[in-house]
């Protein structure tokens, strides 16, 4: 409650408030005087000794407070601190000791009390409220305060500018609310047993009690044998010094519990520095036990790992390794055309891709044996392996008695001399097998092209797919060219077959 910076502007504006209001009305007359006449010397200057000591004291409590709250930064000090201050002046001009430092008429005694009065109540209403906001007290009351300190400080503002007799007794009013829900606060925070509820209770039972002595007195409805003005002074003396040292005494419990809050936190931390240091002691002697363990575990775990980084390689050259021929399979041609593929692509360089199928190979399997038909897959592997120079040319079995070369960076030209090779080599030298000689002759469909950002990845695939289809249809043991995207057209035959040898 009350954390803004605001309340401290608040607080200060209040306690410049009375001269505000003198300045800004010089010439209005009393309306009340207070006669300190006394009936000689001695017992005059008796009173100004006994009225200048209240009012030392006064201020240097309000100097204090306003002290601690430059040190602490606590509310309620700066909200009591200023109040004490209106006090101050109050007692000063109700006693006369004003009158040694300005002279009427330019300060007005009742209007000038009636200003410090309403600047008073709002700061005590300021305080009384962060004393029950800090006690953690229901929303109501809390919000009760806030009416009340805007009512207070709206009356006041209307009875400085008009200075009508209903202002000031709203104000007279309200002060009175003010004073008998204080009171009541007191009481609620005695049954909640906050610490110095009683003292609470017993200061502004004291101001209840002098303010409303004074305001009987003042409307005549009780004599006293002492001036009006007599009580309220008092209550509001004997509300400052015991709120004072109740304060005095909250600062200094709260300053013996920060010490000891202090030493039981460095008790804490020694202890744990304690436990700190076992631990430690406690990680290294396991870490040296661990570390000679994690070494042996270690060599272990990179001999395995080893042995499975050697079976992983050997599993995955198994996995793209034909097992009848020996060269790669269909897996690995997959993998490789693709890279290929990106990389024509990326760099603008040409790629050849052969499809190669043996001739009338269900002929020979019916005829000599399934035996036979795979020794003859596997010589047509070994010759069509030999004619390859290049290693980045690559021979697979792409499935059953079918071939496929993928040849990078190799211009149409280059292409069809190893397509040449490749048929020659297979046609000129029969197949030996236990049943004899055997020729074999292979059919091949070609295709190169530079890749473009348009292609479809299997344009190169679909037309030497076709290229062969189109050898197979003309006879086979030749070969076909297909351009990529002219599918529709008949592909070109090459220069070499069988007729020409």
């Amino acid at each position: 409650m009350y954390k803004s910076p605001w309340s401290w502007l608040l607080s200060l504006s209040l306690v410049l408030l009375p001269g505000l209001a003198v300045a800004a009305n010089p010439d209005i007359s009393y309306l009340i005087s207070i006669d300190l006449a006394a009936d000689s010397y001695t017992q005059q200057a008796r009173a100004l000794a006994v009225n200048g000591l209240f009012c030392g004291v006064l201020l240097v409590m309000a100097v204090f407070k306003l002290f601690v709250y430059w040190h602490s930064r606590t509310l309620s000090f700066l909200f009591h601190g200023c109040y004490g201050l209106c006090v101050f002046l109050m007692t000063a001009v109700a006693t006369g000791l004003s009158s040694f430092f300005w002279q009427p008429p330019f300060w007005n005694t009742f209007q000038l009390i009636m200003v410090i009065g309403v600047a008073a109540a709002v700061l005590i209403a300021l305080f009384a409220g962060d004393l029950v906001a800090q006690a953690k007290a229901p929303k109501r009351l809390q919000v009760v305060f806030r009416v009340l300190i805007l009512a207070i400080a709206l009356s006041g503002m209307v009875m400085l500018l008009s200075w009508h007799l209903y202002a000031v007794r709203l104000v007279v009013v309200l002060a009175c609310l003010l004073s008998l829900y204080m009171l009541g606060c007191s009481i609620w925070l005695w049954q909640k047993k906050v610490r110095y509820s009683g003292f609470y209770f017993i200061a502004w039972l004291a101001l209840s009690i002098g303010f409303g002595l004074t305001l009987l007195s003042y409307k005549g409805w009780l004599t006293l044998p002492i001036a009006t003005h007599v009580p309220l002074i008092i209550g509001l003396i004997a509300e400052v010094i015991v709120i004072s040292f109740v304060m005095a005494g909250s600062f200094a419990d709260a300053k013996q519990a920060r010490l000891a809050a202090q030493r039981e936190s460095l008790k804490n931390a020694e202890r744990a520095n304690r436990l700190q240091q076992q631990a430690l002691q406690a990680q290294a002697n396991a870490t040296e036990e661990l570390e000679s363990k994690v070494q042996e575990r270690t060599f272990e775990l990179e001999v395995a790992l080893r042995e499975l980084e050697e079976t992983n390689r050997q599993l995955e050259e198994q996995s793209t390794v034909d097992f009848l021929t020996g060269v790669k399979n269909r897996k690995h041609f997959d993998k490789r055309y693709v890279a290929e593929f990106r990389r024509s692509r990326r760099e603008q360089t040409p790629l050849g891709v052969v499809m190669l199928d043996i001739d009338h190979f269900k002929r020979i399997n019916d005829t000599y044996g399934h035996l036979v038909g795979d020794e003859v897959i596997r010589q047509v592997a070994h010759r069509i392996q030999s004619v390859l120079k290049r290693p980045s040319d690559a021979l697979t079995r792409y499935g059953g008695e079918e071939f496929a070369l993928i040849l990078p960076a190799t211009h149409l030209e280059g292409a069809l001399l190893v397509v040449e090779e490749v048929l020659t080599a297979i046609r000129q030298t029969p197949f030996i097998t236990n049943d004899g000689a055997l020729p074999v002759t292979i059919s091949a469909g070609l295709s190169v092209a530079v890749v473009q950002p348009e292609m479809e990845p299997n344009g190169l695939l679909d037309a030497a797919d076709q290229a062969l289809y189109s050898a197979k249809e003309a006879g086979r043991d030749q070969a076909k060219w297909q351009q990529v995207g002219a599918q529709g057209h008949s592909p070109q035959s090459l220069l070499f077959k069988s007729d020409d040898y």
